[in-house]
């Protein structure tokens, strides 16, 4: 019985019919050092399936800081998010962690859309109008216009135009012989160009009216190049309106008047844009002691974003 049962566990053991029994296990034998085959044992293997594979997250770049940033200074939420897109695709992420980079990134991507006019390029331009509405501040800037052009050796002369204002001429004159440059009520035909007329304009109304005519024969005559003066504490609907009016006559240039009680700077950069005009320059109060300012590009935009009440 015992070599019955014996023989019966060998024939069990038979390769071939585990091998059907069990067709998915391995069957290699394994040697013995001696050449004999080892005992065979028998095992399931479970491959471990392989892990899916992560799906892979879009690296964004966040720029709505950078955003937001922009806007505290007084951009536009169109401009501001165009600036902050450009800063974080132009530059690298590590060098933006650097303040000192971000800034000078900053300033160059502000700068790359803005135009200014030098004063040199103001005076070969020859006789200026200022024009603007009521109480923007054109006469103080014309004031301050005509001193940086006499302290340039200049010969230079105010010209009141303006019929509305009551004490328009008066006060103009006033100022002119404080500063000691000539007054005239009206252009003087100076075909040698020997002095630069700097013109008092009325006051424009935004509606059609006789001084829409007087404003057209200004800006029309012969050698005279006008420029639109904007209050920068105006709201952006007001601005719009004054430069609407104003492109009719053709302005080569744009000025800006009480940026030393806006917090809010980038709606320079925002008008200087839309427009695609120069910055002729920016008068920051209303004494004629603080003067007219030109700038660089690179200078209006390090003013622009510089921090009220820092360094500048």
């Amino acid at each position: 019985a015992m070599e019955k049962k014996a023989k019966m566990r060998e024939e069990d053991l038979d390769p071939k019919k585990l091998l059907e029994v069990f067709p998915y296990r391995k069957r290699e034998a394994r040697e013995l050092g001696d050449g004999k085959p080892a005992k065979r044992t028998e095992r399931y293997v479970d491959i471990a399936s392989e892990p899916a594979e992560a799906p892979v997250k879009a690296n964004k770049p966040n720029w709505s800081k950078y955003e937001e940033s922009f806007l505290k200074l007084g951009f536009g939420s169109t401009v501001s998010r165009e600036l902050a897109q450009r800063l974080v695709f132009d530059y690298p992420k590590s060098d933006l962690q650097a303040l000192t980079f971000l800034d000078r990134a900053k300033t160059r991507l502000v700068a790359s859309g803005m135009r200014t006019m030098t004063s040199q390029d103001f005076i070969a331009r020859g006789n200026w109008v200022a024009l603007g509405t009521a109480g923007v501040g054109k006469t103080s800037l014309l004031v301050k216009l005509a001193l940086f052009l006499k302290n340039q050796k200049m010969p230079v002369s105010l010209v009141s135009c303006d019929q509305r204002k009551i004490v328009g001429k008066s006060e103009l004159s006033l100022y002119a012989k404080l500063i000691k440059v000539s007054f005239h009520s009206e252009m003087v035909a100076d075909r040698n160009h020997t002095k630069l007329q700097l013109i008092d304009s009325p006051a424009l109304s935004l509606t059609e009216g006789e001084d829409a005519g007087l404003l057209e024969s200004l800006t029309q005559s012969e050698g005279v190049s006008n420029f639109i003066v904007l209050d920068a504490m105006s709201r952006w609907n007001e601005l719009g309106r004054v430069i609407e009016f104003s492109l009719r006559f053709g302005p080569k240039a744009i000025a800006f008047t009480r940026l030393d009680l806006a917090c809010q700077r980038g709606i320079v950069h925002d008008v200087l844009k839309m427009t695609r005009l120069p910055l002729l320059g920016i008068s920051l109060s209303q004494s004629f002691k603080t003067p007219f300012r030109f700038f660089t590009p690179t200078e209006l935009s390090t003013f622009i974003l510089s921090r009220r009440g820092g360094h500048e």
